[in-house]
Parts: structure tokens; sequence; C-alpha cells
């Protein structure tokens, strides 16, 4: 299964619950679930979002966990490039 490490990975840079809701522009809500990884799925949107405010490859927030709770490293590192794809800005219409 794999799990979201929102919160180490916001404590370690600092963040607080409402510290993190309010930097990503999240409800409170939706950062209480991300946070206590209680989410099912994530938008693409909120991914970049994750990836650009906590400053990490798209990779770095999840884990694979086995059914024994085992595995708690980075379930996939997917490296800069993926990161700045997620992060660029859109292309203004010309």
């Amino acid at each position: 299964m794999l799990k979201v490490r929102i919160r180490a990975i916001a404590e370690a840079k600092g963040y607080n619950i409402r510290t993190f809701a309010a930097e990503t522009g999240m409800s409170y809500p939706a950062a209480h679930a991300l946070w206590h990884g209680r989410t099912t799925r994530i938008e693409l949107d909120t991914l970049a979002t994750l990836v650009r405010v906590l400053g990490v490859g798209p990779g770095e927030l999840f884990v694979e966990e086995s059914g024994d709770g085992a595995g708690d490293g980075p379930f996939v590192d997917m490296g800069a490039n993926i990161r700045e794809t997620l992060v660029r800005e859109p292309v203004p219409a010309s």
C-alpha cells in the first residue's frame, strides 16, 4: 500500500499542521487528512503544490508499506526533472 509521509517532511521543515495548511493554500480538513495519512488520492495540482512548498521530489512524499507496516523509504525517487516539470509555471496564451 502506498502512504504519504507529509507530516514527517513538513515537521522537518518547521511546519505545524496550521502553517502547512496556510502555506499550501489547503483547507484545514484537507491538510489534516494529508498530515495524518488519511487520504486515498491526490490531485496532480495538489502534488505540484506539495513538491513546491516542501522542496522535495514527488517520490519523497510516498512510502510503500506492506500489510505488516514495513517500508519506510521513499516509494520512488523521481528526481529533479519531474519536480521541475510539476512546478513549472503555465505558459501564457498568446
